[in-house]
């Protein structure tokens, strides 16, 4: 599969409880689920930390030597995600420049190294090799990242996909109490989320994204919660050891009121003949960020149909006894949820 340039704004999970809640998904493992017989190895290249050592007032002699270690991601860095154009562009010094002097992106990649140190980059090196070891041993026919970044998009894109690199936006990630967040328009409920604790899941959901699209986006909702649940199952296998609120961006209280009214959410969904609803508004409502689903209770996370779309995956592997791969490869969701024999 071909790869163009992927952006995706992802939102981290909370870091309330993901150090003392360790409980996990309870989900069953796939048969297929195996570490490939040579083990990746992942090394992370600090795109960051190269751009923000760059002498402002003297950035044409650097570019051919970014270019040299880092190859066509600088343009697709500069061009797809800064929007100053690719490096042979007449007026590319001016907008990097302009970019890497403005004050919230200079404190962006100061705050950034801090909170990347050696250490935590290491953490992060061992959990994703472990996680993309999985991933080649479970799909052998698929590709793997070969090269991974991090990279500052001045609090934009949080992941970057190409077909053969994976980025993330550390800017995204600087945590809970970052203090340029509130006055950059992002929520509390979103900056409770921001965590470096997040990187790996959201590293291998976009991948996996990339790798298994959702049929169309026109897709009723029983659609989109199933291919969500899907994909949630899929970084569960892969980050094994990832607590549940990781996995899912929910906190310890709304982790607890999903498992608890998993039945309410359901019959609500069935009663209001929203499963093979096809309009937008009503998927937002269920499956995308926000700090509660208003219909449900304030109690509730935003994103809780996705809660009931990775339980109805689980009863499906349960049941059916399918392999990982054959899971997503199904595409007929009305199958998967009758195989599932979904009851909460």
């Amino acid at each position: 599969m071909r790869r163009k340039l992927v952006l995706l704004t992802m939102v981290a999970a909370a870091i309330m409880g993901v150090s003392c809640n360790k409980s996990k998904t309870g989900a069953p493992q796939a048969a297929d689920v195996k570490p490939a017989a040579k083990a990746v190895d992942v090394k992370i290249l600090r795109f960051d930390k190269d751009l923000a050592a760059l002498d402002v007032n003297n950035l044409a002699p650097s570019i051919p030597t970014l270019r040299k270690r880092y190859g066509g991601f600088i343009d697709l860095y500069s061009d797809g995600i800064l929007g100053i154009g690719k490096t042979s562009d007449p007026r590319y010094i001016e907008g990097l420049h302009a970019f890497l002097t403005y004050p919230v992106v200079r404190e962006a990649f100061s705050a950034s190294s801090k909170a990347l140190t050696p250490e935590v980059v290491e953490i992060l090196e061992k959990e994703l090799s472990a996680a993309f070891t999985l991933y080649k041993g479970t799909f052998p026919s698929k590709a793997i990242p070969q090269t991974f970044f991090t990279y500052v998009a001045g609090f934009n894109q949080s992941v970057m996909i190409t077909d053969d690199a994976l980025g993330i936006g550390v800017d995204k990630y600087l945590g809970a109490g970052y203090v340029n967040y509130p006055s950059l328009g992002f929520p509390r409920y979103l900056t409770l989320k921001m965590v470096k604790e997040r990187i790996p899941v959201d590293m291998m959901y976009a991948w996996a994204n990339s790798d298994f699209p959702i049929r169309k986006e026109s897709e009723p909702l029983l659609s989109h919660i199933v291919y969500q649940g899907k994909l949630e199952y899929l970084v569960s296998q892969m980050l094994p050891e990832a607590a549940d609120t990781l996995v899912f961006g929910f906190t310890q209280n709304q982790m607890k009121w999903c498992k608890k009214n998993e039945k309410m959410m359901w019959e609500y969904l069935v009663a209001q003949n929203l499963l093979f609803n096809s309009e937008s508004f009503v998927r937002t409502k269920f499956i995308e960020e926000a700090p509660f689903t208003n219909v449900f209770s304030t109690d509730s996370p935003g994103k809780a149909a996705v809660w009931l779309g990775f339980r109805i995956v689980s009863n499906y592997m349960r049941n059916t006894k399918s392999t990982l791969t054959d899971l997503m490869k199904e595409d007929d969701y009305q199958k998967i949820l009758a195989a599932a024999k979904y009851r909460p």
